[in-house]
């Protein structure tokens, strides 16, 4: 697959296991490229594969894939889980709980940190989510799934400095996620929609402000 390739992304964003709980992802790529291991990364693939893909690497996969199956899962994935299940059922106490049980079992661990973020993000209290996504970045501190959540974070709540800044540091660790590009464009429309009204403010007969501002809207 093309990872570079935005309709492409969106569809594996679907189907990661970030979504789909249980699900063990092998993406399978073009060329051993730092950009699309980062990506893979960010949709939380077990294992990539670059082609051609030779005995030895199958071997490889199938070995990992058994060892993923037969293991024994980790306190905080059920309880992450157990959130996941609830908030779409709508027991928002019930995920909060779980949430909270999940961070106390793997403090160590940036992904409950983060997973409670996107919670509260979406909730939404951007205060909590704010807490817990500077909480899995104290563990991680180049998590780019942590910092591209943050930046996208302070964009919802008009903190364009700050979005730019975190987002634009997300994109120098991954540089391939269409979703992130699209957040930094909304910065800079933002900032130009600004530009615009405080040029108006001055001058209310500045015809090009107008139209500029009359195309954004």
């Amino acid at each position: 697959i093309d990872l570079g390739d935005g309709s492409v992304f969106r569809l594996l964003k679907l189907l990661s296991p970030a979504v789909v709980d249980d699900l063990f992802l092998v993406l399978v790529v073009n060329e051993n490229r730092e950009a699309e291991t980062a990506l893979a990364g960010e949709l939380e693939a077990h294992h990539v594969l670059v082609k051609p893909i030779n005995a030895a690497g199958l071997s490889d996969l199938m070995q990992r894939y058994e060892s993923w199956r037969s293991r024994k899962k980790e306190p905080w994935e059920d309880y992450v889980q157990n959130a996941h299940r609830a908030a779409r059922e709508k027991k928002f106490r019930e995920a909060e709980t779980n949430y909270v049980e999940a961070l106390k079992q793997a403090p160590d661990n940036p992904i409950p940190a983060l997973k409670a973020g996107m919670y509260y993000f979406q909730k939404p209290d951007p205060g909590i989510a704010e807490r817990f996504f500077k909480m899995a970045l104290d563990i991680k501190p180049n998590y780019v799934s942590a910092i591209s959540a943050l930046g996208s974070l302070y964009l919802s709540l008009g903190d364009l400095d700050r979005a730019e800044k975190e987002l634009r540091r997300a994109q120098e660790l991954s540089p391939l996620n269409p979703d992130r590009l699209l957040e930094v464009m909304k910065v800079y429309l933002l900032r130009c929609m600004e530009a615009c009204k405080r040029s108006i403010r001055l001058d209310t007969a500045n015809s090009l402000a107008h139209y500029v501002l009359g195309k954004l809207f």
